[in-house]
């Protein structure tokens, strides 16, 4: 297989530590849907000082042709040190960090390529590809946005699930993302600014790739995206995010993504999000939407199987009445 030299379009920088098994696998798919050609795409990998067998998994791929470029960070730096070490070191115009964890179906990576090709990439700022699960629009394969607080306001929540985010690199401008160290969400601000400062925003509704699910933990969920991810979004007030899209997008996270973490909490001995005291730091930060009352509140106080058919009535009726008037509006 063979890549560009210059002028390189993508990026795709992964971040690992000590999950060789799934770098594997995403590696696996990149090698597959590239072999043969001749693409304007760089592969980066960040190992943040793993102790299993990962440096075997990248000197596997390399043997095997595949130019790989390898950071191996000399002591574990921390997800967030190793996310932000994937922006810097990479050199395309456009840059995808992806979870090593997830993986490209066939097709995905050229089909992103031509479609980064097919627009101006100096008004391009954001592609998505992962909103596409949730709001799927019948027959339409991509969305291109030319006002970016509607793009931002459809986006919602999903600007936080980094694998399907693409990035252009020169709107990022002088981001300080130092103020965001400890957040977890330390690459939201980077697609803030660059859908902010552009003049078109992309959502592809055409399955790109896949995502492994309930993989992650070890951080403080509630903590994560109650408040450090409203801090985020506040901050960017004065940037072009109103009022009216924060509530739009706090109140999609009421109805679709807290309610079966809440539940989790409370009733899964084997749920990875540890939180002790979750109701102060949700209540603190949505006490003011009629959705935490309706819908977060009754899982919080009721005893397990009425929590249960609880949390099936919001999914099935009130998130799945959201998702259709998300549908319809955008």
């Amino acid at each position: 297989m063979e890549f560009g030299t210059s002028n390189i379009i993508l990026s795709i920088a992964i971040p690992t530590w000590n999950r060789a098994e799934y770098l594997k696998r995403c590696l696996e798919s990149i090698e597959k849907d590239i072999q043969g050609k001749v693409l304007s795409l760089e592969i980066i990998v960040s190992d943040n000082c793993s102790t299993d067998n990962t440096q075997d998994i990248i000197q596997y791929f390399l043997k095997k042709g595949l130019p790989i470029k390898v950071f191996l960070n000399s002591e574990n730096m921390g997800i967030e040190y190793n996310i932000t070490q994937c922006y810097k070191k990479s050199n395309g115009k456009f840059v995808l960090v992806l979870g090593d964890d997830d993986f490209f179906i066939p097709g995905g990576i050229v089909y992103i390529l031509e479609l980064l090709k097919s627009y101006n990439s100096e008004q391009l700022g954001i592609v998505n590809f992962y909103n596409n699960s949730i709001y799927r629009k019948p027959n339409l394969i991509y969305k291109v946005y030319l006002n970016n607080v509607v793009f931002i306001k459809t986006l919602s929540y999903w600007v936080t699930f980094i694998s399907g985010n693409i990035i252009n690199k020169d709107l990022l401008g002088d981001l300080n993302i130092s103020k965001y160290e400890g957040s977890f969400l330390t690459q939201v601000p980077y697609i803030y600014n660059a859908a902010l400062r552009s003049k078109v925003n992309i959502i592809v509704y055409k399955p790109i790739i896949i995502a492994e699910i309930n993989n992650s933990g070890g951080y403080k969920l509630f903590d994560v995206f109650a408040k450090n991810y409203n801090q985020i979004l506040n901050d960017f007030k004065r940037s072009g995010i109103s009022q009216s899209v924060i509530n739009s997008i706090n109140n999609d996270m009421l109805l679709e993504f807290f309610p079966q973490f809440v539940y989790k909490t409370r009733f899964d001995k084997k749920n990875k999000f540890s939180e002790k005291r979750i109701w102060p730091m949700i209540y603190n930060t949505h006490k003011f939407y009629i959705s935490f009352w309706m819908c977060i509140t009754p899982l919080f106080i009721l005893p397990k199987l009425f929590s249960k058919i609880w949390l099936r009535i919001v999914i099935n009726n009130f998130a799945s009445l959201r998702r259709r008037f998300r549908v319809n509006e955008n």
